[in-house]
């Protein structure tokens, strides 16, 4: 389990998860660079890439044991005229290739070429279609790329070619939510049917169903991520989909929560099971391990990590432990890895 710190050095925490327990043991520290905001994991498990969001750049590591080995990193630039980049997002496309982030001051999706050792190379494409891109989801073949931009209410749609990282607007070139809902968050179901879109504005959680043949996303329902009778901040953060496919869960940062859905099997339609207390202040990522059996919420101003048991029947979830963990935590990823 990797967790990042929004602190000056950027450090990189890296823990052990017990998927029998649930419980986390600290194994290293690693500094990034300035604020790690996200990280990805290759599909090989060999290497790991962060953000760094306040100095403008990728970091890649290679995975040795417990601990990580700095490999480069390189700078990232928004549209032109855009003084910052701000790097909100990062992910690997399924063939290893390629290296997709999100600037969310620099406002447009980037692509860099992966070298072989797992370093970052050269910039293959950029594009923009608003303000504030916040997240690069890739659908399950690994042939478009959906990138919300928050301050536009769109979600991009592109056509991704996996031969040279190259985007193409898709047809139609975006799927637009209500104004001022700010897309944040995007995760696909397993079946690959489907998506649930996040806002962290409206704190709206959309089904979408997806054409596996066009690639592009259209909704069918729309359920607010917190109670109804809340009248505080709406600043929703993270999204996740159970891997049986029958649970998705969304955090809350200003209440402090977890909300949990049921996924009706036919329909893809959402029903509200309940909230969950993080065991912390603002919870800005969590994550489920990949048995389903575990959930880890980053805690970001208490610092802390809480584990929570999930119920497989029902979807519920149980306290386990909370943990200091580190400083300002943007970030919680967890992943099986098979040390060769």
């Amino acid at each position: 389990m990797y967790a990042g710190c929004g602190n000056a050095t950027g450090d990189v925490l890296v823990f052990s998860l017990d998927d029998e327990t649930g419980a986390i043991e600290p194994r290293a520290s690693v500094a990034s660079g300035s604020s790690t905001s996200f990280a990805a994991l290759h599909p090989s498990g060999r290497f790991l890439y962060t953000t760094q969001n306040r100095a403008d750049r990728l970091t890649a590591f290679a995975v040795e044991g417990d601990g990580l080995r700095r490999l480069n990193d390189v700078a990232i630039r928004g549209i032109p005229g855009a003084e910052q980049s701000g790097p909100a997002h990062v992910a690997v496309d399924g063939s290893g290739r390629w290296l997709l982030a999100a600037n969310y001051r620099g406002h447009n999706v980037v692509v860099f070429a992966l070298g072989a050792d797992g370093r970052i190379g050269a910039q293959v494409a950029s594009a923009s279609a608003g303000t504030h891109a916040h997240f690069a989801c890739l659908d399950p073949s690994n042939r478009f790329l959906f990138v919300p931009f928050l301050g536009a209410d769109v979600v991009a749609q592109y056509r991704f070619d996996a031969a040279t990282g190259a985007l193409a607007p898709n047809d139609p070139p975006a799927m637009r939510t209500p104004a001022g809902e700010g897309p944040r968050h995007l995760a696909f179901h397993p079946d690959g049917r489907r998506g649930y879109l996040l806002t962290e504005l409206g704190a709206s959680v959309f089904a979408c169903n997806f054409d596996e043949r066009a690639g592009t996303l259209v909704p069918f329902q729309q359920i607010a991520a917190l109670p109804a009778d809340y009248t505080g901040r709406r600043w929703a953060a993270d999204i996740h989909v159970h891997p049986s496919g029958r649970f998705v869960y969304a955090s809350n940062r200003a209440h402090d929560s977890l909300a949990a859905f049921a996924v009706d099997a036919t329909s893809g339609r959402l029903t509200l099971i309940g909230f969950e207390p993080t065991r912390g202040q603002t919870p800005r990522s969590f994550q489920i391990d990949p048995s389903g059996r575990f959930l880890v919420v980053a805690n970001q101003d208490s610092g802390t990590l809480a584990t929570f048991a999930i119920d497989p029947a029902t979807g519920r979830l149980t306290h386990l432990a909370t943990q200091p963990a580190g400083e300002n935590l943007y970030f919680v990823l967890l992943a099986r890895i098979r040390h060769m």
